[in-house]
């Protein structure tokens, strides 16, 4: 397992519903937290095979929120399928301000957890004789098929009661970073929104490189 970053990303969206979403994490210090059945990924956090008498348990311990993060502010591919086509933006987050405190059989504290990609790309096996506790349960949050390994997630988990929206701290919003296809009116929008924190964050607008299939980011001074 590596160390926390110090900053973790989120991939954003500037339509429909999802810019109000997105507004309320600028205007509002409040971020979503979504359940797995509303995932792009049909697999995941899916109970694995496991006996009747286990899959209750496991049940009882499903209907979790989980607000997705990544190491990576550059990569094409999830600007392409999370920022509408890198149209919306990435917000960089400091990931020791990312603490939530709830009370799920007893007091509780979520931060980010590294995803995991088994190599063998199989489900986690268990059997009859497990004694199933936390790491089991954690298991099915935090592990995902290696095809999704690029996007080098980071998640944080909520159980249902206490999900959906949640306040964060003003100084865990840091960065913004600007799609490279960003909408004039969706850029000076976000600008504005940014221009009202306290502190404001620092901005970036991402411009495709010039030699190479990357992107680069140049500092937005205001």
């Amino acid at each position: 397992m590596e160390a926390e970053p110090k900053v973790l990303y989120k991939y954003r969206s500037l339509y429909d519903k999802n810019f109000e979403y997105t507004r309320c994490i600028f205007t509002q210090n409040t971020i979503y937290f979504a359940h797995p059945d509303d995932f792009n990924d049909p697999f995941d956090c899916k109970i694995p095979p496991v006996e009747n008498s286990l899959r209750h348990f496991i049940t009882r311990h499903q209907n979790f929120g989980v607000f997705s993060l990544s190491e990576n502010y550059s990569n094409i591919l999830m600007w392409g399928h999370y920022a509408d086509s890198h149209k919306g933006i990435c917000i960089g987050f400091d990931s020791e301000k990312l603490r939530f405190r709830f009370n799920y059989e007893g007091p509780c504290v979520s931060g980010p957890v590294q995803v995991r990609y088994p190599p063998d790309n199989e489900y986690p096996r268990w059997s009859f004789f497990d004694k199933v506790d936390d790491a089991h349960i954690e298991t099915i949050y935090f592990t995902k098929a290696k095809l999704w390994k690029y996007e080098k997630e980071w998640r944080i988990i909520l159980p249902e009661q206490e999900r959906k929206l949640r306040k964060i701290k003003p100084k865990a919003l840091v960065s913004v970073y600007l799609g490279c296809q960003i909408d004039k009116g969706h850029r000076e929008t976000v600008i504005e929104w940014c221009l009202q924190r306290k502190p404001r964050p620092e901005i970036y607008q991402m411009e495709k490189h010039d030699t190479s299939f990357s992107l680069k980011e140049i500092e937005v001074l205001y």
